[in-house]
């Protein structure tokens, strides 16, 4: 009987991490960071945390939200409710400007299908 290990390839096989054993194609291992984010770093998270988790902006005004997240943080400033829709609102038309461009430049022509078969909205 061979060892899981015998089955990895062979540059996973010579690192020995279980990572490296277990790991799918392509996938990296999560590295975390032990040093506080700064404001706006915090205000970035917020902003991506909010969108794409679908989270409504008001639930920053939640005081045991804002404990959790200033714990062991006391200089951290935490963005108001109409500060990171206002964030929302600018990273949106920045990112319209770049899709904007991107297809403005695109030296080719484009194809756009959508699949209303299988679409739960038909």
């Amino acid at each position: 009987m061979r060892s899981a290990s015998e089955g990895a390839m062979p540059e996973m096989r010579e690192s020995g991490s279980i990572f490296a054993a277990f790991a799918r194609s392509g996938q990296h291992p999560i590295q975390v960071s032990h040093r506080p984010h700064n404001t706006m770093q915090a205000r970035a998270h917020i902003v991506k945390w909010v969108t794409e988790c679908n989270r409504p902006v008001y639930i920053l005004s939640n005081p045991e939200l804002r404990e959790l997240l200033t714990a062991d943080r006391p200089k951290l400033d935490l963005p108001s409710p109409s500060t990171v829709q206002h964030d929302i609102k600018f990273c949106f038309e920045n990112a319209c400007q770049t899709i904007a461009s991107l297809l403005h430049d695109h030296p080719g022509h484009l194809h756009f299908a959508t699949d209303t078969w299988t679409s739960p909205n038909h």
